[in-house]
């Protein structure tokens, strides 16, 4: 599994993504408790998706005209 998809599997479990500075253990911890056995991508790749998905919901959250604290 990719980053990418571990991070959705997690958003689509939970409803949002990991805690900021934690995203690492909470998706490992989360893969470890789903049981699956599978090779876990770098937590640099795992941080670069989240924060991908911050920013791009800030944008959004921008476009609609609410103020984002980020």
């Amino acid at each position: 599994m990719t980053a990418w998809d571990l991070v959705q599997q997690y958003i689509q479990k939970f409803g949002s993504l990991p805690p900021v500075g934690n995203e690492y253990n909470e998706i490992a911890d989360y893969v470890e408790i789903s049981g699956w056995f599978i090779n876990m991508p770098e937590a640099d790749n795992i941080i670069a998706v989240c924060q991908m998905l911050r920013q791009r919901q800030a944008e959004t959250l921008r476009e609609a005209g609410q103020m984002v604290l980020i």
